[in-house]
């Protein structure tokens, strides 16, 4: 059993700022995966993303798991299957 496994059978916490740290290429929006592979979790990923005003995030699909959004902050427009 990998470290990362063995975290993540026992749990953890992580603050706002841990985890995986990205940055967006095209916004320079942070981006923190909390769950993932990389963390022992091979059938759910979650993370924080930090969306700029006036980029949004591009058009795109995950063909073997779902996605959720939750906005802290501000305000949007959302569209799912074209609706």
């Amino acid at each position: 059993m990998t470290q990362a496994q063995s975290a993540a059978s026992q749990g953890y916490v992580l603050g706002p700022a841990e985890g995986e740290h990205l940055v967006h290429f095209r916004d320079v929006g942070n981006i923190f995966i909390k769950v993932g592979p990389a963390t022992g979790s091979d059938s759910l990923a979650l993370g924080t993303q930090q969306v700029t005003v006036g980029v949004g995030i591009p058009i795109h699909r995950h063909l073997l798991m779902d996605e959720a959004f939750y906005v802290l902050e501000g305000s949007g427009i959302f569209a799912l299957n074209d609706t």
